[in-house]
């Protein structure tokens, strides 16, 4: 729906009078500008999440109209002053509205009004003064938050289906008002087992786990670890317990423990790649930790890399990692590989093929 913009400075709203509506006037003082940019919202919470700050208690707000209809120039270059007509045919407009005013491309102002009506007949004049452009966060895709400083709650624009901003919709989002980068697998929230149409660890939303990380159906089945409630616990518990089956990778020893630095290249089934593989679980301890990465686009191989502590205690039989990937579509869960690896008599360059069959566990 176009604004059409009768006037452009706040002078001359007397001479558009005869043309219903609202005129939105914003007033610089002393801040010049080149542009001026309206976010009108209507209300859809009060929790957000932004780039630095989560689970911020303020206003939320879905922005509405296209962006084209809602920046301005003032008519003779750059003002202090100036107006913007919102015709008395426009529905849906009158709850909120924030301006960002301009100077050369840099942001120099902002201002707000609220409560605002834009009437059927005769018109309203809407006074936005500004304030300099400060204490605002701007990130992902047009998503803005600003934090006043005269007396009242934070406000953001952000979608309605995705309160931080982050790319992940809130029907699926483990914690939609706390912000996490695309592919940061650390950034999780506690995650507990779901034991519907699939073995998976997920979070609750709306009263229901929604899967996050498949895993096999082993992990919600064995007897001997169903008490153990977190992904880490129960693959500690699956490590050392019987039905667990997984493939052997070996990996070259001396003196019966893997050597600093060697890998376990695994290569993966059905032609899938190793994307943005991430370490969920791996049995630790004693001086002994795991690097989990991609070998490069093409090989479809995980490279899983040892690294020894300066005095570390003995390997054992075995270890188990359960790594996970990027799913084929981004909006499944991640689809995880379990495996053993074992140390292999000789020297730091034995090698020796896995046994058993390597299975990509997706959700069903």
């Amino acid at each position: 729906m176009k604004l059409a913009l009768a006037c452009v400075l706040a002078t001359l709203v007397g001479a558009c009078a005869d043309h219903a509506g609202a005129y939105l006037e914003v007033h610089g003082g002393s801040i010049a500008f080149d542009r001026v940019e309206f976010y009108f919202g209507k209300q859809i919470g009060t929790e957000f999440g932004t780039l630095t700050q989560a689970h911020v208690n303020g206003v939320a707000y879905a922005r509405q109209l296209a962006d084209s209809d809602l920046a301005v120039a003032p008519k003779d270059g750059p003002s202090s002053e100036l107006t913007y007509y919102v015709p008395a045919a426009t529905k849906g407009l009158g709850e909120y509205v924030m301006v960002i005013a301009s100077l050369n491309g840099t942001p120099v102002g902002i201002g707000e009004a609220a409560g605002w009506k834009v009437p059927a007949s005769g018109y309203s004049i809407v006074d936005i003064p500004l304030e300099a452009y400060d204490n605002v966060e701007t990130w992902a895709t047009r998503c803005i938050a600003w934090n006043r400083k005269h007396g009242e709650p934070p406000i953001a624009f952000i979608p309605t289906d995705d309160r931080d901003c982050d790319g992940e919709l809130s029907a699926r989002d483990c914690d939609d008002a706390a912000y996490c980068a695309p592919g940061d697998m650390s950034c999780q929230p506690p995650r507990e087992l779901c034991t519907g149409s699939s073995c998976a660890y997920g979070c609750m939303i709306n009263g229901d786990c929604v899967p996050r990380v498949c895993v096999p159906n082993f992990t919600c089945t064995n007897p001997a670890c169903l008490d153990r409630m977190t992904l880490a616990d129960r693959f500690a518990c699956l490590a050392t317990s019987s039905g667990a089956d997984h493939p052997q990778y070996f990996v070259g020893a001396a003196a019966g423990n893997p050597c600093d630095g060697n890998t376990v290249k695994i290569k993966l089934p059905d032609n899938r790649e190793c994307t943005h593989p991430y370490l969920e679980f791996a049995e630790t301890g004693g001086g002994w930790m795991f690097t989990v990465a991609d070998a490069g686009a093409g090989t479809g191989t995980c490279v899983v890399t040892i690294h020894v502590g300066p005095t570390p205690t003995p390997f054992g039989m075995d270890r188990h990692v359960l790594i996970s990937l990027d799913p084929m579509n981004p909006q499944d869960p991640r689809p995880t590989i379990f495996i053993g690896i074992e140390p292999l008599s000789g020297s730091c360059t034995s090698t020796m093929a896995p046994m058993g069959t390597l299975q990509i566990t997706d959700c069903q």
